[in-house]
């Protein structure tokens, strides 16, 4: 029996490959997490379980000193037959992983051209890596994945704990209709 695709299937998708990207990136997970937060975990399973969510929101048992992705996709958006999908990423840091030393700065600048704190070289950061592969760019929609064209970087304050950004990203999808239907 051939499965029709459902459209909305490729937003947990998207946020599985997206995680995969970015623990895969050096930079990326070198600004996350720069050590692994428990010995007993593979850097994968620190990653997942540490550093990138795929929840809108960080659980609760985020450390105070941490930085960490959470991952989100929504589709505000239709148009005739084409879906919008709108992926955000959301960068946070708490306590001393917001700051870094002038030493750090110096040496994200001269080997990346990064500069700012944590949060802002993240963001660069993970703009790279989504842009670095063309293929990707492509993956889940018949559009290039592109910034998004209405407030692509906002700052967030989840609380007085939490500081970050968020980046979005969207992607026009157009669903493949099964063998037979017919577009009205």
């Amino acid at each position: 029996m051939e499965r029709s695709k459902n459209p909305l299937e490729t937003l947990g998708k998207i946020k599985d490959t997206l995680s995969d990207l970015f623990f895969e990136d050096e930079l990326v997970q070198k600004l996350i997490m720069p050590v692994l937060d428990d010995s007993q975990l593979s850097p994968k399973e620190n990653w997942t379980s540490f550093h990138c969510f795929d929840t809108a929101v960080p659980p609760a048992s985020v450390k105070e000193d941490q930085a960490f992705l959470c991952l989100e996709t929504e589709a505000p958006l239709t148009a005739g037959a084409a879906l919008q999908v709108r992926i955000t990423i959301h960068v946070y840091a708490r306590g001393s992983m917001l700051r870094m030393t002038e030493a750090m700065k110096q040496e994200y600048a001269s080997a990346y051209g990064l500069s700012g704190n944590r949060i802002d070289m993240a963001l660069a950061a993970i703009h790279r890596a989504v842009t670095a592969d063309e293929t990707l760019l492509r993956t889940f929609g018949t559009g290039m994945m592109q910034l998004a064209e209405e407030k692509p970087v906002t700052s967030l304050w989840q609380d007085e704990r939490f500081y970050g950004k968020s980046l979005s990203y969207t992607i026009c999808q157009m669903p493949i209709r099964p063998k037979g239907q017919v577009a009205r």
